[in-house]
């Protein structure tokens, strides 16, 4: 897919490369534990577990690296260095799995793939 790029992100998951993004959407999130006391009437509450999620939508073109490695890696079960670097120049960067990969297709138009990012552990946001 020669000539398709984007100024919005670029990707790099298992040290594979790719710029063909079509959009891209982080999601940082915590969880909270209540611990109110009994008889208070106003809850409290505490941190739980947080975590780290991104959607992409890139271009299809399972004859690049990138888009193979993200494809595959969805079967694979193992976890993989994930890089997202937005226009802006903001990074977030840590391990993640892919945990879905769909191609979608329309006549006449882009093969374009939605791609599911878990962040597992530690993301460094830079």
């Amino acid at each position: 897919m020669a000539g398709i790029g984007s100024e919005l992100a670029s990707i790099t998951y298992n040290s594979q490369a790719s710029s063909a993004i079509g959009s891209v959407s982080i999601t940082n999130s915590m969880n909270v534990i209540e611990s109110t006391e009994i008889g208070n009437s106003r809850r409290k509450y505490i941190a739980g577990n947080g975590g780290v999620t991104a959607q992409c939508e890139i271009y299809y073109d399972q004859a690049a690296a990138a888009c193979a490695a993200m494809e595959t890696a969805v079967n694979g079960n193992t976890s993989a260095t994930l890089l997202i670097t937005l226009a802006t120049g903001m990074t977030y960067s840590g391990t993640a799995f892919v945990t879905e990969f769909s191609p979608t297709a329309s006549i006449g138009d882009i093969i374009r793939a939605n791609v599911t990012f878990q962040y597992t552990g530690t993301v460094t946001i830079a």
